[in-house]
């Protein structure tokens, strides 16, 4: 059983804990920050959704897609840095559900999605997107 602790106390014992810091390498910098940008924008994005419903403010569909827009400029800079088109990143999206819900939604096969998707990753149709992912189409 742990002893109850003050915060100043828990921050130096979790110190020992820590990772070693190390610089970044210009391309893994470049990685966190558009990951970290795709982050931030939506955040924005889902603070203005959630201004929207649950406090029923005028948030316009304009503000929305502005939002939308950045974080579509995000995931292009850091498709883009990885060499990753982004048209093969939607079409193994959409081949990996239409693999898991059968044509349309199903709770049960959303429930099991990880075994289902080691089964999608057994098909040639994964393959052939996986073979132009990796080979920078």
């Amino acid at each position: 059983m742990y002893e109850p602790m003050d915060l100043f106390d828990y921050q130096r014992k979790a110190t020992e804990t820590f990772k070693p810091g190390e610089p970044l390498e210009k391309h893994d910098a470049r990685l966190c920050d558009w990951a970290l940008g795709i982050a931030s924008e939506s955040g924005e994005l889902a603070g203005l959704i959630k201004h929207r419903v649950f406090h029923k403010q005028k948030v316009g569909t304009m503000e929305i897609a502005k939002e939308v827009g950045d974080v579509l400029w995000y995931l292009s800079a850091l498709c883009e840095t990885l060499h990753i088109n982004l048209e093969d990143c939607a079409t193994l999206n959409l081949a990996k559900l239409a693999h898991r819900h059968k044509g349309s939604f199903s709770f049960d096969r959303s429930e099991n999605r990880r075994r289902l998707e080691g089964k999608f990753e057994d098909t040639k149709e994964y393959e052939e997107i996986r073979r132009r992912i990796l080979n920078g189409s």
